[in-house]
């Protein structure tokens, strides 16, 4: 069972053990070998892990409480896990998947620190220029004013901007502990680490840029973002906006060289667009209520960008691209991998295929 399970995820494994080999050789390379942590996101992965199984449970144990059973209520929730839930396929398959991928966001989160130490933010000024050129003469931000500039709006749209990390783990969790779509699971958790791998490590070195909030800071110039920000202080005097809490902390984390959850700072590509437009392309082949709420979450997402500060639209614009590329790359090296695995062993992979129907 094991040795199938690595056979199926061995793209996936392979690299995230090439990101983790190249993360300490950079840090190496660089002398900093105590940026790279692989803990960083153990004990919130535990904790979250936790909750989700509890909430799960918990579910299910009310679900069939309101059905009133007819026998042992007890009875009735081990018989219900025992039969669709509790398999060693399953268990073995996500808690495999849950366990190594802390290494992998630990790894990105110290690369994504280290980036102003390989290259320093120089690209904010051409990419904010590149933005007004972009948009008929006007900065984005100023464009999303008229509609967005009301202070419950601005919180609304923050609260689905800090929702994301939430959705994340909602989407790895059930994707890991899914057998529904045994291909599909392997090209979002493929897709996945691709996309911060490229996209979020490599092409965020090449055009390093720490984003609108920060632009007189890495720029030394006037920020043409100073009317937005001004919007935002006087919205948080009525309605909190969290993300100008958090964007001083990770700039206090980036002046202290400091690593912890969530830390570095990169604003090409925008990583939250990246993975909202992944829970999209997931989302289409599996559930079409889903897609829909995932096309509206990506729109959420990509507007909280731009009018939060914490994004040129250019960002978005190359994620949601360079995602879709990554898509359709994962889906070539997965078919291609089980096409491998057809030709060496083709009985067991055509009843790995119907077993997972």
């Amino acid at each position: 069972m094991f040795a199938k399970l690595f056979r199926h995820h061995a793209l996936l494994f392979f690299f995230i053990g090439f990101y983790l080999c190249l993360g300490y050789t950079i840090s190496t390379y660089i002398d900093e070998e105590s940026w790279f942590l692989l803990s960083t996101y153990s004990s919130p992965n535990a904790h979250v892990s936790l909750l989700y199984f509890l909430v799960f449970f918990l579910y299910h144990a009310l679900t069939h409480a309101f059905r009133r059973p007819t026998g042992s209520l007890w009875g009735t929730i081990y018989k219900d896990f025992k039969d669709k839930y509790v398999s060693s396929e399953r268990l073995l398959n996500g808690t495999l998947i849950i366990a190594i991928l802390p290494l992998f966001m630990s790894t990105y989160t110290s690369l994504k620190s280290m980036i102003p130490l390989l290259s320093s933010f120089s690209w904010d000024n051409t990419l904010s220029a590149f933005d007004k050129s972009l948009h008929f003469g006007f900065y984005p931000h100023e464009l999303l004013q008229p509609l967005l500039s009301y202070p419950f709006i601005t919180t609304f749209i923050n609260f689905f901007y800090h929702l994301w990390f939430f959705l994340l783990y909602s989407f790895m969790f059930w994707q890991a502990f899914s057998l529904k779509n045994p291909y599909n699971r392997e090209q979002f958790f493929l897709s996945l680490v691709l996309c911060w791998a490229i996209l979020g490590t490599f092409t965020a070195l090449i055009f390093s840029s720490a984003g609108p909030c920060y632009f007189t800071q890495v720029t030394g110039l006037p920020s043409p973002y100073d009317s937005l920000f001004s919007y935002l202080t006087m919205a948080n005097e009525q309605y909190p906006v969290w993300a100008l809490s958090v964007q001083q902390e990770l700039w206090n984390l980036y002046k202290d060289e400091a690593i912890k959850l969530g830390s570095g700072i990169a604003a090409m590509p925008s990583m939250h667009v990246s993975v909202s437009m992944l829970f999209v392309l997931t989302a289409r082949t599996l559930n079409n209520t889903l897609y829909k709420a995932s096309l509206v979450f990506l729109v959420l997402i990509m507007l909280g960008s731009v009018h939060l500060g914490w994004h040129y639209a250019i960002d978005g614009y190359v994620a949601i691209l360079g995602t879709m590329g990554i898509w359709k790359l994962s889906g070539i090296l997965i078919q291609a991998w089980h096409g491998l695995l057809s030709k060496a062993n083709p009985a067991q992979e055509a009843s790995s295929r119907v077993g997972a129907q």
